[in-house]
């Protein structure tokens, strides 16, 4: 395994095609009365229906699945109002992992986090809080609510902090909100510009890059630092008015998948594409006119390419999911660091793992970290184990891990940091 990295860091890169297969593809929720679409968006535009359902209106919280294993989603049944959360792979197979408490009258989002379960925000009402499941579904179990001494006014986006592993709650108040692994609850002061809207919309993903998180507020995309709270506006109303919704990292295309309904000409609803490093916004594909504007949150399927599928805890071995269907049959490499931020740099790309000294004891402790070198499967999968040692002192470290496919050419793709905290 050492051998194997060591010789791709070292060697010339190119940049060979490949089919996407669907990895990069952008699904977007729309609300066309009385339905609501899941559309798939792919890199050059092309516009397809993948699922269509009665609704009252439009989800507004989608995820990948844990484990990268399709999509997730919350329905509003356009008769009963209520809310279930729905897991998809294609438009053939849909399945409902739980039916709401009928108190929870809106989910803005949702969240899979690093031990494959699935993180639940309800916005409003006397739940408004933010709630575990399962991966596979079933009942929910509380882990930050006003009851537990929450300051929540009408929190409207999640994220995980690729530094600390706390969980982020953007608030429409003034402040957000950091939870740890134990539940405690920190609320920082933050500044969000004045809401051209009567509804609080928007969500929030995280620059890998930078650790800075990348906002959608209603006519706004902002980044937020979630160190000191420091925000700074990126796209405003003027010249062209938009409301920003959904916001999703692309780490095959680059840059984040943004979806806008624009108010003035060209009006309509569009899919777009930021740049974080250039700062350009470029307009991916127009999305189908409807009766109503009303649009939702999106994902980039396939975006969650290394994905933890247990509780990272010591003594105990944490199961990780590799996963990029359009790698099938490609080699990989895995490694682990102690830091993030820094990377390592090979002929203008960018592996997101410190050059650490944990990095290094990776490629040589195959015993501990099982099956971080081989094959993709021919559904471009494969399994990877960090036996954890009995060690209590490892409790609270976080460590980051990341992978990389490669051919005779050299790296192909590179994965987004995984970060990891040992519970």
């Amino acid at each position: 395994m050492r051998l194997v990295l060591l010789a791709l860091l070292g060697t010339a890169l190119l940049a060979p095609g490949f089919a996407a297969q669907n990895d990069g593809d952008a699904i977007v929720a729309v609300f066309n009365s009385p339905t609501t679409d899941l559309l798939v968006v792919t890199p050059t535009g092309v516009v397809i229906t993948l699922i269509t359902r009665p609704s009252g209106s439009a989800p507004d919280g989608l995820a990948v699945a844990p484990g990268n294993d399709g999509g997730l989603f919350v329905e509003a049944d356009a008769t009963t109002r209520a809310l279930s959360v729905l897991k998809f792979q294609s438009a053939a197979s849909l399945i409902t992992l739980a039916t709401l408490p009928g108190t929870f009258t809106r989910v803005s989002t949702l969240w899979a986090d690093q031990g494959g379960d699935i993180l639940v925000l309800s916005s409003t009402g006397t739940d408004r809080g933010v709630y575990r499941m399962a991966a596979q579904g079933g009942p929910l179990t509380t882990i930050a609510h006003p009851l537990l001494g929450a300051t929540f006014q009408v929190p409207f986006a999640m994220a995980e902090d690729l530094l600390t592993g706390d969980i982020v709650l953007l608030d429409a108040g003034n402040y957000f909100h950091r939870v740890d692994r134990t539940g405690k609850i920190t609320s920082i002061r933050y500044t969000l510009p004045p809401s051209m809207s009567s509804t609080i919309g928007g969500n929030l993903d995280i620059d890998h890059v930078t650790g800075l998180m990348y906002i959608t507020y209603n006519n706004y995309l902002l980044t937020l630092d979630p160190r000191t709270g420091a925000t700074t506006t990126i796209l405003q109303p003027k010249p062209t008015n938009r409301n920003y919704y959904g916001i999703d990292h692309d780490p095959l295309g680059g840059g984040f998948y943004l979806s806008a309904n624009q108010l003035t000409a060209p009006a309509g609803r569009y899919l777009l594409r930021y740049d974080a490093r250039t700062g350009i916004l470029t307009t991916v594909a127009p999305l189908p006119a409807a009766n109503v504007t009303q649009l939702s949150d999106l994902l980039t399927w396939k975006s969650r390419m290394l994905s933890g599928l247990t509780r990272p805890a010591w003594g105990q071995p944490y199961a990780l999911r590799l996963e990029i269907p359009s790698e099938a049959g490609q080699g990989y490499a895995a490694a682990a660091s102690l830091g993030t931020l820094q990377g390592i740099m090979v002929k203008g790309r960018r592996i997101p793992l410190d050059p650490d000294p944990l990095f290094f004891a990776t490629l040589q402790l195959p015993g501990i970290f099982s099956k971080f070198q081989g094959v993709l499967s021919a559904s471009g999968m494969a399994g990877l184990t960090v036996n954890t040692p009995p060690l209590p002192g490892l409790a609270g470290i976080r460590l980051f891990l990341a992978a990389v496919t490669y051919d005779a050419g050299g790296i192909r793709v590179i994965t987004e940091p995984l970060g990891v905290t040992i519970e």
